[in-house]
């Protein structure tokens, strides 16, 4: 079965070992109680495999205020990826029963787009190297596509240079990684970076972390928690 332990901050789904570097890093600066105010509501949530009747996750129930983290672990093959992967959208499972609610907005009747748009991020236990495609280019069209539907105004490259640097650099990130290809070539420790880096240019409000500590180091392990507790931080 699925179990899930709560803590203070923003992101959800590390393991064990994740949970505790983050617990280690917090505990470096002023503690904040975790903020008042529903961020997702999930209630007898069922999924099945499409297709093959299979199912997977029976009757999972689970609550998320504002500016807490949910550590969900349990066994090989137990649901955690479904879980994560049903919450964005992901044509591979199929909602049998259940509800999900995400500030209020019925989940499960956004498609995978709407729900990004609305402040949901997914980060990949394997992130896939996209070559050819630059990452200020990817970035900024990711960002320009939730400005869009939030009603903002996109940002041309010179803007979104002007937005992206001070991310940069309050994640100690080398703005030569803007140069490169998306995780073309990359150590595990650089994609799981950029995938924190992607978190943080697209302001999400809801960061579903799949063992984003898959493959790390204890250094990039720190890393990767500094990285979470700072978009903790900026998070109002």
């Amino acid at each position: 079965p699925l179990r899930t332990s709560t803590a203070s901050s923003t992101a959800a789904a590390p393991s064990p070992r994740l949970a505790s570097a983050l617990r280690r890093q917090g505990g470096r600066g002023p503690s904040r109680a975790p903020a008042t105010g529903s961020v997702l509501e999930v209630a007898g949530l069922e999924a099945d495999i499409t297709g093959l009747d299979k199912q997977i996750l029976k009757g999972l129930d689970l609550s998320v205020g504002k500016g807490e983290v949910h550590a969900i672990m349990g066994q090989n093959g137990c649901g955690k990826s479904t879980f994560s992967k049903v919450l964005v959208g992901h044509p591979e499972y199929e909602v049998t029963s259940g509800s999900v609610s995400f500030q209020g907005r019925d989940l499960l009747d956004m498609e995978p787009e709407e729900r990004s748009h609305a402040g949901i991020f997914l980060s990949f236990q394997n992130p896939v190297e996209v070559p050819g495609v630059n990452n200020t280019d990817f970035l900024r069209m990711a960002c320009n596509s939730r400005r869009k539907a939030q009603g903002l105004e996109e940002l041309d490259p010179i803007e979104f240079y002007g937005h992206v640097s001070p991310i940069l650099k309050d994640m100690q990130v080398n703005s030569s990684f803007l140069s490169r290809n998306v995780n073309e070539g990359m150590s595990g420790g650089e994609k799981k970076r950029n995938e924190i880096l992607q978190l943080a240019v697209l302001d999400a409000d809801l960061a579903i972390l799949d063992e984003i500590d898959s493959g790390l180091d204890i250094d990039a392990l720190r890393e990767v928690a500094e990285g979470v507790n700072l978009l903790r931080e900026r998070k109002p």
